[in-house]
């Protein structure tokens, strides 16, 4: 099928193929993630183009992971493009190095993260495409995890790393694009971009896929695209339920949840309750999350602990809170535990706390704000901005 990439030979007139880019307000502030290849060399020329004329500021984020004698080069290549479109750019270095690609993983949207808090930018865009949608189902697939709610990455998604990425959408304009448009279109403009060897590592799980998915021509456009609209239509139920509890969670960060829920819903919820009461970043395992399930309810069930939080029974509620440390609570920067950020303008409640959760929290009352509220609200925001965002797609630009 002919791609319509030669009529489509500025910028301007490819950036009215991204999606989501309408959840973001005129004169924003948004980062983008760029590493030089070419998915996000396209986002970057698109999304500058877009930018200007919405008035709204951008910052270019490029990780060096320090991994590849390369990577520098690679940065300094993504910086020169933002000087040509006017955009500001800047390197962020990994200074721990481990050659591990979750390390990396982790590492760099802790770095992203940081970056965009530090410029006021509440979407951080990343240069997914509907190919990483294929292949992640295609890799998920055979660990036998193929899943509705595996399908992935989604367009709108909070950012996976806590605290750091406290008040951070990652928004993905290109995950209904295929690469092969994408790099027509970089070929007909003459723009150039840079190939990470990485990517053709057969040590590494992704590339094979890659290569076996190509050799089988097994690349179903469509059905990657019905996977993402099944499992939004999914989550989409669960943004009710966590707007519910957020509205419920009160100034001291106590999670309540009704148990009168829906057993599907509680344990769908579970992952998102647990680390947000927790104020981690870490999803307990589906064996476990199932046992909490079954345990909260019934109406006598006992306290159960799980990734960090431990949850309770009280009548027709069940209670999420932080489980009682082991080591003393710290302050990191203006964070403590997780749970609770610095903020001059408010207080926490001057009423007594939970009696289950007096130990968890800062040492004063005065200029601390609990984070759980807001962190169940931006996940239920993504969970219906996915729903709004795929239940029309362009199907003409998956080809």
């Amino acid at each position: 099928m002919v791609s319509g990439c030669a009529l489509v030979v500025t910028a301007n007139s490819f950036s009215e193929r991204l999606i989501g880019l309408d959840l973001i307000e005129r004169r924003s502030s948004i980062a983008l993630g760029v590493s030089g290849g070419g998915d996000s060399v396209v986002m970057l020329h698109a999304v500058a183009a877009w930018a200007k004329a919405h008035d709204c500021a951008v910052y270019v984020f490029t990780v060096d992971h320090n991994l590849r004698a390369e990577s520098a080069d690679e940065a300094a290549f993504v910086a020169g493009i933002c000087a040509e479109l006017g955009v500001i750019h800047r390197t962020l270095v990994w200074d721990v190095p481990k050659p591990s690609q979750n390390a990396a993983r982790q590492a760099r949207h802790r770095l992203l993260a940081e970056a965009c808090r530090a410029v006021g930018a509440r979407y951080l865009l990343l240069g997914h495409t509907l190919d990483d949608v294929i292949e992640t189902t295609a890799m998920r697939g055979a660990r036998g995890e193929a899943a509705v709610q595996d399908a992935g990455p989604l367009p709108v998604s909070v950012s996976p790393v806590w605290p750091e990425g406290r008040g951070v959408l990652a928004l993905r304009p290109l995950i209904l694009s295929r690469r092969a448009v994408l790099r027509e279109w970089l070929q007909a403009n003459a723009f150039e971009w840079v190939d990470d060897p990485s990517n053709e590592n057969d040590a590494y799980e992704r590339p094979r896929v890659r290569k076996a998915l190509a050799e089988t021509d097994d690349m179903d456009a469509g059905g990657a695209v019905r996977a993402l609209q099944a499992r939004a239509r999914v989550e989409v139920k669960l943004a009710p339920a966590l707007q519910a509890c957020a509205a419920r969670c009160d100034g001291f960060g106590m999670v309540r949840v009704s148990a009168q829920i829906e057993p599907g819903v509680l344990e769908a919820l579970i992952p998102i309750l647990v680390p947000a009461a927790a104020g981690t970043d870490r999803i307990p395992k589906a064996y476990a999350r199932l046992s909490a399930m079954t345990e909260m309810l019934e109406p006598d069930a006992a306290r159960y602990t799980i990734g960090g939080a431990w949850l309770q029974r009280s009548g027709d509620d069940i209670l999420i809170g932080r489980e009682p440390a082991r080591d003393r609570y710290e302050i990191s920067g203006d964070v403590f535990d997780g749970r609770f950020e610095r903020d001059l303008d408010h207080d926490l409640p001057d009423y007594d706390a939970p009696y289950v959760l007096r130990h968890a929290l800062p040492p004063e009352r005065n200029g601390w704000r609990s984070l759980i509220a807001a962190r169940l609200e931006a996940q239920a925001y993504a969970f219906e901005a996915n729903a709004r965002l795929l239940t029309r797609p362009r199907m003409s630009d998956l080809s």
